[in-house]
């Protein structure tokens, strides 16, 4: 059970990660056409919208999952991955551009918070064997984040800047086949325990962190 949680983590880390980068890899190519974006400016707005919408929306992703299976919400995730990434190239305007953009942050933001606690919560207490299992999951999403830069920047030159987004929609769907596959009978209920989560509990976890937040 563990090294199947494990590869299911590891298959949806690098899509995760991968969708992160792939549509801002993007962004350049749009720029230098000036189509979408006309300003660099513009390129930095996205960005930090989509950084906004993972920190709110991994506070929303925190509490759904303790009232569902992590295994649902990864097929929503990852569904909602490949379908943002797909609808980008219909974008008309920037404003569709942002509003695409961050739909992929919202299904990409349930990732970290969800499943490294998978991970680590099927590990607890294993030592080694848990520094492991968080090298692999880790190298993974950096494998994915190669990946993207490798093959975004020619799929681009050779055939539009379309076709990435095309190509590695579909390629995502295979990694969630996958990754769910992997993980089909497992469930994350036994190892479930809902702390208190009022606003007064994320302040004082704030405040444990508060040496490291500069």
């Amino acid at each position: 059970m563990k090294k199947r949680i494990l590869l299911t983590s590891s298959l949806f880390h690098m899509l995760n990660d991968a969708a992160s980068v792939i549509t801002p890899t993007v962004f350049p190519i749009l720029y230098s056409q000036a189509f979408l974006i006309t300003r660099y400016s513009q390129i930095g707005l996205l960005s930090n919208i989509g950084l906004f919408t993972t920190l709110i929306v991994q506070f929303l992703a925190v509490r759904l999952s303790y009232r569902h299976e992590y295994r649902h919400l990864l097929l929503i995730s990852g569904l909602g991955i490949c379908a943002a990434m797909a609808l980008v190239p219909f974008s008309k305007s920037f404003g569709a551009l942002i509003l695409f953009f961050v739909l992929i942050r919202v299904f990409t933001s349930f990732y970290h918070p969800v499943i490294i606690a998978w991970v680590s919560r099927s590990l607890s207490g294993s030592g080694k064997e848990l520094d492991d299992a968080m090298g692999i999951q880790s190298g993974s999403g950096n494998v994915g984040v190669m990946l993207a830069y490798l093959s975004v920047g020619y799929m681009a030159q050779q055939w539009g800047w379309k076709t990435p987004l095309y190509a590695w929609s579909g390629f995502g769907l295979i990694l969630v086949a996958l990754g769910l596959l992997a993980a089909r009978g497992i469930s994350s209920r036994d190892l479930q325990h809902a702390p208190a989560s009022s606003v007064k509990s994320w302040w004082d976890s704030l405040l444990s962190v508060k040496r490291y937040i500069p």
